[in-house]
């Protein structure tokens, strides 16, 4: 008895375990190919394109994303001085 009732715990645990266990569920996810989803390519389509782009924000070019390595370090040279930090603030660092 005590083996049974062992085993019907044991399935019960995992059987609703199992229920749970669902694929979830994305609201944002427009399967548009925009966002990075479930989108099948077509050939030759490129579904990260609009990630791929020149992004320039305050600080400057973060990458050219050229496909050229040499390219790119290059958009990421930064003729900007380097930021002085406030010990201060980090007295975890000494």
């Amino acid at each position: 008895m005590k083996t049974f009732l062992t085993t019907a715990i044991l399935a019960t645990t995992l059987f609703s375990g199992l229920a749970l266990a669902d694929d979830p569920v994305i609201p944002w996810a427009d399967n548009s190919g925009g966002t990075e989803t479930t989108h099948i390519a077509a050939m030759g389509e490129n579904l990260n394109a609009q990630h791929q782009a020149i992004s320039k924000t305050q600080e400057g070019v973060w990458a050219a994303n050229s496909g050229s390595i040499k390219a790119d370090e290059g958009a990421l040279s930064s003729t900007r001085p380097a930021v002085v930090a406030q010990p201060g603030l980090m007295p975890h660092q000494g």
